[in-house]
């Protein structure tokens, strides 16, 4: 049995020369990577969801012109997160006396300048 000598399937690696000729825009760059805002990274991250949950936005995004699923699923968390930060917002306002006397004097306000109703659409006396 004679030993086979194994070629070389990789290229070479790449020089600084042909490096440089590559946009920079295309190069990977650790450094620009960091300084990247949130929300525009990505992380992996293993998430078990429902089976019926996936299958039904891969459909949606099988169909012509929609976006990725994973897209979809991240533009539904970005959506349940803000509606969260709302209603904490307003449970804090709720709180708020300076709030609440505001909302008072734009009632009475809105009371006063309000054309009264004719007609069949008043309200009987009880």
């Amino acid at each position: 049995m004679s030993k086979k000598i194994l070629e070389r399937t990789w290229e070479e690696p790449v020089d600084d020369a042909s490096d440089a000729s590559v946009e920079a825009e295309f190069r990977f760059d650790p450094a620009r990577w960091e300084k990247l805002p949130k929300g525009v990274r990505k992380i992996r991250l293993s998430l078990d969801l429902d089976e019926d949950l996936v299958a039904w936005y891969r459909e949606q995004s099988a169909r012509p012109g929609a976006v990725p699923y994973q897209t979809q699923i991240n533009l539904l968390l970005r959506t349940a997160m803000t509606a969260t930060v709302s209603q904490e917002v307003y449970a804090a306002l709720l709180r708020d006396e300076t709030f609440i006397a505001a909302i008072a004097d734009r009632v009475a306000e809105h009371a006063r300048t309000r054309k009264p109703k004719t007609g069949r659409q008043t309200r009987r006396a009880a």
